[in-house]
């Protein structure tokens, strides 16, 4: 359902909700879909800056799992 659903558009929403009701493989399969070239598109999306750019957190998850530490 969602794991297939997800866009540049709507990633972040999707990040916070798999993150809220801890979804681990809907919340892994989105960080791929953010690291595998469409982090630069989607930090600039209204989603990112409405769901997770308030949470520190996923912002960190975001980054560590870009950078594979």
């Amino acid at each position: 359902a969602l794991t297939n659903s997800i866009s540049i558009d709507n990633c972040a929403e999707i990040l916070l909700l798999a993150d809220q009701h801890h979804s681990k493989e809907l919340k892994c399969r989105v960080l791929q879909f953010i690291i595998h070239g469409n982090l630069k598109a989607i930090t600039k999306t209204e989603g990112w800056s409405k769901y997770v750019a308030c949470v520190p957190d996923l912002v960190t998850e975001v980054i560590q799992t870009t950078i594979g530490d």
